[in-house]
């Protein structure tokens, strides 16, 4: 009785200390609990904070960079804004410079242009005074520029080379020739010739007949024939070589073998 009263006690007394073990381990778990929350809420306090500072830093870095990409953006606007001014003046200065490079072609030009047509006049004017101023003897050397004239007069290249080959009948012989001498004749000895046609007697003579040069004023005309009797004006016309006078001149006016040629056609003293 006394084992199992003693027992009992040692159970009860077991009992009791786990009861109290108990106790003490949940109230170390409260503890250790209520420790554990109170440093959450401080870590989620600091993670507050945290988070809060660097929301903070984040938004004054994101108003830095934006103040940062205005400034730039401003700098960037104004450089744009210089770039932009110095190419309209130097577009400006080189539309200017086309317009004077411009206005001096023209000025070039009109000076060209008019020393041009100033030379064109001053050669128009030689051209007409040379005209004007022909002589019967220029006529007879433009005339005899043609070699279809052989057979009645000395030719131009011949008085230019000294010599020429008479045409009439007998042996052939060179004979030589300095100038071609021009003898006026009475236009009276020729029937129907009048004081508009001025005959002149050729010497040296190529045939055996009388070499004559006759320039017609009525008809602008120089008729370069031959004769052995007192023919009248149209006979001569017709067996002669007839050449306008203003052709002979567009086509012989300052040619140098026609001012050779005019320079030995002399008239006789």
């Amino acid at each position: 009785m006394k084992r199992l009263l003693m027992l009992i006690f040692v159970l009860v007394l077991a009992l009791s200390a786990c009861n109290q073990a108990a106790g003490e381990s949940d109230e170390s778990n409260t503890e250790e609990n209520s420790v554990s929350e109170q440093e959450s809420e401080d870590t989620s306090e600091e993670s507050t904070d945290e988070e809060a500072s660097e929301n903070d830093e984040s938004e004054e870095a994101s108003e830095e960079s934006s103040t940062e990409e205005s400034d730039d953006s401003e700098q960037e606007s104004g450089d744009s804004s210089e770039e932009s001014t110095d190419e309209e003046a130097s577009e400006e200065a080189s539309d200017e410079t086309d317009e004077s490079n411009i206005e001096e072609n023209e000025d070039t030009s009109s000076e060209n242009a008019t020393e041009e047509n100033q030379e064109e006049d001053t050669a128009t004017i030689e051209k007409q005074q040379a005209y004007e101023s022909l002589t019967d003897a220029d006529t007879v050397a433009m005339a005899i520029q043609d070699e279809f004239v052989s057979d009645i007069s000395v030719t131009a290249s011949e008085l230019l080379n000294g010599s020429f080959e008479p045409t009439g009948p007998g042996p052939s012989t060179v004979e030589e020739v300095s100038q071609l001498v021009l003898t006026p004749e009475d236009y009276n000895t020729f029937p129907g010739m009048t004081e508009q046609q001025r005959v002149y007697r050729v010497s040296p003579a190529k045939a055996n007949a009388v070499a004559l040069m006759i320039v017609d004023s009525a008809a602008n005309e120089v008729v370069v024939t031959g004769t052995q009797s007192f023919s009248t004006y149209e006979e001569l016309r017709q067996i002669g070589a007839i050449y306008n006078i203003d052709q002979l001149f567009e086509t012989y006016y300052g040619d140098p073998t026609f001012n050779e040629t005019a320079a030995r056609v002399v008239f006789s003293q």
